[in-house]
């Protein structure tokens, strides 16, 4: 009983630059909710690169899920450079990501699992379940490590 939304996220690759973030969080955007300085993270992993990753806003992404993907591109692309004051226009290489089951609908989920206990015990955990990122990830998957001991 659980609906699930979609979420959009645009992976962009440009000549390595210096970049004043590492992360920025965008809450209430008609857009973006994130955008990640990928290279901060491993600045080794890709030596000539810099490497953005934008997640959609929630909002944007059920609306854009189905749209033409230059024009999801675009948007989100003017976004982020107003957001970040960063030209952002050119990248030299892009790949726009669809997950149309990405997080479940509505608040977290308490615990942040689905159980069943008929035929036979069955647990789903994911970021999913428990508002996303690795975090969620965690908190899922001990509350379903949790619920085999019960």
């Amino acid at each position: 009983a659980v609906r699930m939304t979609p979420s959009l996220a645009l992976v962009l690759r440009y000549p390595r630059r210096p970049l004043a973030f590492c992360g920025i969080q965008i809450p209430n955007h008609p857009v973006l909710s994130w955008i990640g300085h990928d290279t901060s993270k491993r600045p080794d992993l890709h030596p000539g690169a810099t490497i953005l990753v934008l997640h959609a806003s929630l909002a944007f992404s059920g609306e854009h899920y189905g749209s033409n993907e230059s024009a999801i591109v675009g948007i989100m692309l003017r976004a982020a450079g107003e957001i970040t004051g960063e030209n952002l226009a050119t990248p030299d290489a892009m790949f726009l990501q669809r997950w149309r089951y990405a997080l479940a609908d509505g608040e977290r989920l308490t615990p942040p699992i689905i159980a069943a206990d008929t035929p036979a015990p069955l647990v789903v955990a994911g970021d999913a379940l428990a508002g996303g990122k690795i975090e969620g990830a965690w908190l899922s998957g001990r509350a379903a490590a949790a619920s085999f001991r019960a």
